[in-house]
């Protein structure tokens, strides 16, 4: 007597064989769409928060903000650089000499250091509300001035 397999034990350990190879693979996918979301949500974080520290840098170092109207702000300095900050559409962008960064903003409140109109017009703080996977972060930053600037106001 020969031993081998009959045609129902093969059909049977095919059948195994798929059910086994269908989990693995249902496994695969959810693995890597996890992983595509979250490297997505990554990226969106790390931008957000890369133009955050930039931008508060930006403000403690500058000599002083003064608004312009194009919906955004110019960051001036001791040494008579500027990076300007405009808005356009849903996008807020950032300009220093050629380069230009861009974070998506859904809204900006600029605060200014005096409301009178006859003074020059500081920025004092700012209020950004971005998006993130569809949750609303907000972003702020906000410049101390001297008391020389102060004591104009007086």
């Amino acid at each position: 007597m020969i031993k081998a397999f009959t045609i129902l034990e093969m059909i049977i350990n095919l059948a195994i064989m798929g059910i086994i190879v269908s989990m693995v693979y249902m496994a695969y996918i959810l693995f890597s769409s996890n992983v595509g979301g979250y490297a997505h949500f990554s990226n969106q974080f790390n931008n957000a928060q890369s133009f955050h520290s930039q931008m508060q840098k930006e403000f403690m170092l500058s000599d002083k903000i003064t608004p312009h109207t194009e919906n955004g702000f110019s960051i001036l300095f001791y040494d008579n650089t500027t990076i300007d900050y405009f808005r356009k559409e849903n996008w807020l962008y950032r300009r220093k000499d050629h380069l230009l960064d861009s974070l998506p903003v859904t809204s900006m409140d600029i605060a200014f250091l005096s409301k009178e109109d006859d003074i020059e017009k500081l920025v004092k703080e700012v209020s950004i509300t971005t998006s993130i996977q569809g949750r609303k972060t907000s972003i702020f930053a906000s410049k101390i001035y001297y008391s020389n600037y102060q004591q104009d106001l007086k």
